[in-house]
């Protein structure tokens, strides 16, 4: 079985977020502000207030999304 994510190495390297973090960033994305970066990769290091401000050049140039350009 092949791992793709070793989460507890990751605990041990101290690379969690503690939950109030987790649910602060729910709570901001379910708020509805942030609707227009739906689908877009979000990770608990970003200022969410820049984010939003920001959300119109995001969707102007397709950033902060996985996808392969050729």
């Amino acid at each position: 079985v092949q791992k793709y994510l070793d989460l507890r190495g990751m605990f041990d390297k101290g690379r969690d977020i503690p939950p109030t973090v987790a649910a602060g960033i729910a709570t901001a994305l379910a708020s509805g502000s942030l609707d227009a970066l739906t689908g877009r990769v979000v990770q608990p290091s970003d200022d969410l207030g820049q984010l939003e401000s920001e959300t119109d050049r995001i969707v102007a140039e397709d950033l902060m999304t996985l996808r392969v350009r050729t």
